[in-house]
This record gives structure tokens, C-alpha cells and sequence, in this order.
């Protein structure tokens, strides 16, 4: 290899560079330093004058919380620049943005579930959120975040689906589908199938051929969007809702940091490995509780039972 080189570099005349060797049209780092470039400018130079911004709306009415459940902390809000590598880290969660955005000021409102980027105001983009509520409560207890107000578009549970709509997508082999020319993780246990979408701009449910509610989960799509969506129609009646109530299951997480409840796994941070949870099971969504504390919430995309089970403390499990 070494003879190779030299031979390519040194000895090998190259057509494109007029039958010069690579190694002539370099010079050492000391040399390129020293070397200044002269300062080209225009003839002239004319001052622009900015355009008047447009006048603000008028305030619509004040957007609905969502309901918090018990030890469960709201949305939060972080100022961060973006770094010169254009990778942004916060609390173990890496968010790209790309070197050209390096120095750029961005929002992060972040939850159990989402982090939404904003740049200026506007939603950057969306990613599934990996910080816990212990993490969220962290952020605020040093007084790097702040509360975070409702979303803009997110005005809590609908009374009625007058503006729903519903579009088919088939799942792929690793559970995305295609909405608004982004990808969107519905969950890998639909991977394959075709499925029923109703979003109206709040939350996004997955319904069978029956119309069963699967799961639900953040809308990834602003109202606005969800009516342009290829392939989109009025929503039919609200989807059929399983029997109500809540299970409570107890689970202790594995040395990789995952445990299964009624056929669904989930994973937790390091901090957890070996530890007891309590997972509250409702119709649509997991709660993974450490005593008192709220870990995360995650949607429910199975409808299996949870199981019963005694094999040693390690493995104790619970339901009520």
C-alpha cells in the first residue's frame, strides 16, 4: 500500500491535472496558512430597507390543557444554540440539526412523549421524546427550562369530529408510515398491515378494518395539514373503544433496560436497570410509574391481557 501511494502521489502524472503528480498542488499547512487572500468588493453598495412585517392576527381564545395525571409533569420549555458540530444533546438526547444551522437559536418544548424544534417561532420539526419526567422535573429545578404553555394547535380533547380526517396507509417492516411527506412511527406490532389513520390535528388513532381503536397518539400534523393529506377523506364515526378501566401491572426492569406488559415491550434509561415499576394500562396508552414519579408515557398498540405471573422476586408481578 505504501508503495501505492508514493507511486500515485508522487510518480504517476495525472491528464486533469496537465500531467502533473497530486503531491505538486499541495503545500504544507504552514505555507496555506500564510497565504491571504485579497478582499474583493462591489462597486457600490445600496441599503435595503426591510419590508414591514405583516400585522399580527388577532389573539384567538385561550387553548385547553391537557389533563395531568398524578406525579406527572407538564410540557416544558429550553432555549438552546445550536453547536458548530450541528448535534444538539440534551440529557442524553441527541437532536441534528446539521453544521449549516451551527449558532442558530432553537426552542425546545418537550414532554414524556414529544420534543418539538422551534426555530423563530415555527416548528422546526418533531421527534419522539426520550427524557423521562425525571428528567423533565431536573430541567426545571435548575432553571434551565421553563413551563410550557399549550401547543398552539393543540387545543385538548375534541367534543366532535367535524373536522377529522381519515386516510389508509399500509405499515412498513419496521413501523412508519408516510403522512404529509415525513415518515411517522405508529409502532412495529403493525408492521404490514393496512390501517385506518383519524387525525384531527390533536391526536393521531390507529383503527382496524373494524374500526377498533389500536392506539393513539400526538398528532404529528398541525390541523391545517391534516385536511391536504394525499389520500384523505371526512372521518366516518368515532372509532369502537374497548371496555373501560385500568390495569395496574408491576414489572422490574431487565439488565437491558426493557420489561414486556400485556405483550408490549418498553424500554426505560440505564438509571432504571433492575429497579420496580408500575405500569397503569389504560384503553389507549402506558404509564410507567417509580413509586410516585412518572417515568413515561407510551401509546398502547396491543390489546392482549396482562399476564399473571409468579417466578421469584426478581420477577414478582402484580395486577389489580
Amino acid at each position: 500500500m505504501d508503495a501505492w501511494l508514493e507511486d500515485y502521489n508522487r510518480m504517476r502524472p495525472h491528464q486533469v491535472l496537465d500531467m502533473a503528480v497530486p503531491a505538486s498542488r499541495f503545500a504544507p499547512k504552514e505555507q496555506a496558512e500564510q497565504t491571504t487572500l485579497p478582499v474583493v468588493l462591489p462597486a457600490r453598495l445600496d441599503l435595503v430597507t426591510p419590508a414591514a412585517p405583516p400585522p399580527s392576527p388577532p389573539p384567538g381564545p385561550a387553548p385547553v390543557s391537557w389533563p395531568l395525571a398524578d406525579g406527572e409533569t407538564g410540557a416544558i420549555e429550553v432555549e438552546r444554540l445550536v453547536p458548530a458540530s450541528g448535534n444538539l444533546s440534551l440529557r442524553g438526547q441527541q437532536i441534528w440539526f446539521g453544521p449549516a444551522l451551527a449558532g442558530t437559536p432553537v426552542t425546545l418544548r418537550i414532554d414524556v412523549n414529544r420534543l418539538h424544534v422551534l426555530i423563530g417561532g415555527a416548528r422546526h420539526k418533531t421527534l419522539p421524546s426520550k427524557l423521562s419526567g425525571r428528567d423533565l422535573k431536573a430541567l426545571l429545578a435548575s432553571g434551565d427550562a421553563r413551563p410550557a404553555g399549550p401547543w398552539p394547535d393543540d387545543l385538548g380533547p375534541a367534543d366532535d369530529s367535524a373536522n377529522a380526517v381519515e386516510v389508509d396507509r399500509t405499515v412498513n417492516a419496521v413501523g412508519y408510515v408516510g403522512l404529509g411527506g415525513d415518515k411517522v412511527l405508529i409502532g412495529w406490532p403493525f408492521a404490514g398491515q393496512r390501517v385506518t389513520l383519524r387525525l384531527d390535528g390533536r391526536i393521531l388513532q390507529v383503527l382496524d378494518e373494524q374500526r377498533g381503536l389500536k392506539a393513539t397518539l400526538p398528532s404529528p400534523l398541525p390541523p391545517s395539514a391534516c385536511g391536504r393529506l394525499q389520500g384523505g377523506r371526512a372521518a366516518g364515526p368515532p372509532p369502537l373503544l374497548p371496555p373501560p378501566g385500568e390495569q395496574i401491572a408491576e414489572r422490574t426492569v431487565s439488565s437491558t433496560v426493557g420489561f414486556v406488559v400485556a405483550g408490549q415491550r418498553i424500554q426505560l434509561g440505564r438509571g432504571h436497570a433492575r429497579q420496580i415499576v408500575t405500569a397503569h394500562l389504560d384503553e389507549t396508552s402506558i404509564r410507567i410509574f417509580q413509586g410516585t414519579e412518572l417515568i413515561t408515557t407510551v401509546p398502547r398498540v396491543t390489546r392482549k391481557e396482562v399476564v399473571v405471573r409468579s417466578s421469584g422476586e426478581h420477577n414478582r408481578r402484580k395486577i389489580v
